[in-house]
């Protein structure tokens, strides 16, 4: 029998099957697409060289990030001197891909983008630096790449810097920050 001529009972379960197939795999899909946020205050607790020289400003000293659903704007406080000054910028990455650019303190031109890596926790931050007060010829490039653990207490930042005309200067560090959780912000609301 076809389904043309199958009795009418039958018939109108076909439209609900249907339907509750396609309500089953969007809402899987939307889980699996959604994202960590990387939102809050973080402290670097530890700092590793992974490979070249151990620079003192490889990772920051603190990070706060304020994710939006377009953007995600990261403030960096970064210790500069052998003498613990310190230095802080912040920068607003479009999820678009769109570029932005700054100038670094060490008078470099750096140009950054930010994508969504595979893992709905972890993110990757490109950036192409010129030579100091040189803005067309370009060093190096920098990625860092974010992981955010499954309780989103932990950040780890990989920072590696890779010079393509001069490859013994590559170098790469990992950084382990905590959540920073105001005292106020906490009392009387549990964890934050």
């Amino acid at each position: 029998m076809n389904e043309i001529n199958a009795p009418k009972r039958r018939r109108h379960w076909i439209p609900i099957v249907v339907m509750s197939g396609a309500f089953y795999f969007s809402t899987a899909a939307s889980a699996l697409a959604q994202t960590a946020d990387f939102s809050g205050a973080w402290a670097l607790k530890e700092r590793t060289s992974l490979s070249g020289q151990d620079f003192v400003n490889g990772v920051p000293k603190n990070i706060v990030v304020t994710e939006r659903a377009d953007a995600i704007v990261i403030e960096r406080v970064l210790i500069t001197g052998s003498d613990g000054s310190e230095n802080q910028f912040a920068e607003t990455l479009a999820f678009s891909g769109k570029i932005f650019e700054r100038v670094t303190f060490g008078k470099r031109q750096a140009r950054a983008a930010i994508k969504r890596l595979e893992d709905p926790r972890s993110l990757a931050e490109i950036i192409e630096y010129s030579l100091p007060d040189n803005y067309q010829d370009h060093e190096f490039t920098g990625t860092e790449t974010w992981q955010l653990s499954k309780d989103n207490k932990t950040l780890t930042v990989v920072v590696s810097n890779k010079y393509e005309k001069e490859p013994g200067k590559n170098w790469s560090m990992r950084g382990v920050y905590e959540r920073v959780v105001k005292p106020e912000a906490s009392a009387g609301k549990g964890v934050q």
